[in-house]
């Protein structure tokens, strides 16, 4: 059956739509999560109260752990707009929005148009790239700097023109800035594969050397300053211990089977994983034209994909955000793939459809899971049931899409149900699954009693967002035992203390304590416990 051709005004509206619902939706609703965010944000707020933009900080003291792109950017959003969740994770999402078009633009180069708007909406309905793109974390603007960069050195090397150059020494300059050494060494090793593969260096003299001048009047000002600020600490924080140790050793707990990034990628890169296995495929079969000058785009976003994958599935310390770079180049692949199969060509139309059925059963089976999962994690099989639908209704209408035979209606309406899960999820999910993973409901409103003489407790139970949303008055660590709990109360006496723990060391108070329950929100209890045992 023939497809319907569809205004390109209503394409235009539903994919900007599409990146609304997957990075801007509720960007501000939810609190910091994991470990990082809320100390970031802090480093921010510091860097603009201090005027300091060369040695971040937390807590006063030097924060030598990351450049500080991440911090300049959210220093400057709160400058415009306030210190917020929503200012400190603008500026992420914007270069999400940045990188999300970059792999539009490199999908049009490749194949044309609609190459580039699968691009586009792959990358956007991907769930790794929308978590880590909504997050004040540093993975984001490193995949966005180092998309850039290794888009226009493709650009310099296929097309010549001292601009392409320029602008990819100028992101990776960036790219430094955002994470550090991993990005001119993942840049270097990507375009150096590229050039032996193609046996022949496609960069021009006047090319390297500009591109070299570039990234080095941007990027090395920043790392001079802050060595001659802090010398050695420099040195031994930054680049022995949070670069060299966290890829030979497991230094950190960061460690993971070989195969970590393959179930990372299967989870994260979701449903557009299942895609893969065909265009990996349809590549080999097509080895000797993805070779051919200037049409092998493919080829590089294959090196540009596997670099990182190999590199960091290498290291002794795996953590799911690393892998971020790949996802743009495998987006692109990806929408290759879909491209052909709009197009009825015979060697992927088969195995598209099949591509197409596994994934459909993942979602189905992971639609019939999420009741009895929200119900065990979070408390709440009915928000279980909510999560659900998107998945259930997209899935009903993608199956009459392809028995109908309209492989671009299938690919808009895959698109269209992650969206929707995703955007459903930050709206019904989110304010949630906060009161199990952050400690705002529950610290904020007792923020302005705590003082550096009266700080927050941690009793079995230790998170980074409790002490930002304590204002850093709060212990630094977890008390894990009762008796090491009574020793604090020995050597801190104090007629009461508030204390935050899980539901476990709440009854630990209730039972041995004379304590009073001032808040409880998901897992988390806000006890006020006055030091007498109870008899």
């Amino acid at each position: 059956m023939r497809e319907k051709t569809v205004p390109r005004a209503a394409i235009f509206g539903f994919a900007l739509l599409t990146l609304y619902l997957c990075l801007f939706l509720g960007l501000g609703d939810v609190a910091f999560l994991g470990a990082d965010e809320p100390r970031y944000a802090r480093i921010a707020e510091e860097m603009l109260e201090r005027g300091d933009w060369v040695t971040p900080h937390l807590e006063s003291r030097p924060w030598l752990e990351k450049p500080p792109l991440l911090y300049w950017m959210a220093a400057s959003s709160y400058s415009l707009f306030g210190v917020s969740e929503w200012a400190a994770r603008f500026p992420v999402a914007l270069g999400g929005a940045a990188t999300a078009a970059l792999a539009g633009w490199a999908g049009y180069a490749a194949a044309g148009t609609r190459a580039g708007l699968f691009s586009f909406l792959i990358l956007c309905t991907s769930g790794l790239f929308v978590g880590l793109s909504r997050s004040a974390s540093t993975d984001a603007p490193l995949t966005t700097a180092l998309t850039a960069a290794l888009l226009f050195g493709y650009f310099a090397a296929s097309r010549s023109g001292l601009h392409w150059a320029a602008l990819a020494g100028a992101f990776l300059a960036l790219a430094a800035l955002a994470k550090g050494p991993v990005a001119p060494l993942l840049f270097g090793a990507i375009f150096t594969i590229y050039f032996l593969l193609r046996q022949r260096f496609l960069w021009s003299l006047g090319q390297t050397v500009l591109m070299g001048g570039v990234f080095s009047a941007l990027a090395i000002p920043w790392y001079w300053l802050v060595w001659r600020a802090n010398g050695f600490d420099f040195v031994i924080t930054f680049w022995i211990n949070h670069h060299l140790a966290r890829f030979v050793t497991d230094k950190h707990h960061h460690s993971e089977p070989i195969y970590y990034y393959a179930v990372v990628l299967l989870f994260g890169f979701f449903p557009w994983s299942f895609f893969l296995v065909p265009a990996v495929a349809s590549a080999w079969r097509r080895r000797a034209e993805l070779l051919v000058r200037g049409r092998d785009a493919e080829f590089f976003l294959w090196i540009w994909a596997a670099t990182p994958f190999v590199f960091f599935s290498a290291a002794s310390s795996k953590l799911g955000g690393y892998i971020l770079p790949c996802l743009p180049p495998l987006a692109v692949i990806t929408a290759l793939l879909w491209d052909r199969y709009v197009g009825i060509e015979v060697g992927v139309y088969r195995s598209v459809k099949r591509s197409l059925n596994a994934a459909g059963l993942f979602a189905l089976v992971l639609a019939l899971a999420l009741p009895a999962a929200a119900a065990q994690f979070y408390d709440s099989s009915q928000l279980g049931l909510l999560l659900a639908l998107p998945l259930v209704v997209g899935l009903a209408v993608l199956g009459r899409r392809v028995r109908k035979g309209q492989p671009a209606a299938a690919f808009l309406t895959l698109a269209a149900m992650m969206a929707l899960f995703i955007g459903h999820a930050y709206w019904r999910a989110a304010p949630v699954i906060e009161g199990f993973h952050s400690a705002r409901a529950v610290v904020s409103p007792l923020r302005p009693e705590l003082t550096p003489d009266d700080p927050l407790v941690f009793y079995r139970y230790f998170h980074h967002s409790a002490r930002y949303y304590a204002d850093y008055n709060a212990s630094n660590h977890s008390i894990g035992s009762l008796s090491d709990l009574l020793d604090h109360f020995e050597s801190s006496p104090r007629p009461s203390y508030r204390v935050l723990t899980k539901r476990e060391g709440w009854r630990d108070l209730d039972a041995y304590f004379q304590s009073r329950l001032i808040e409880r929100r998901g897992n988390l209890y806000l006890a006020e416990v006055r030091p007498h045992r109870e008899r």
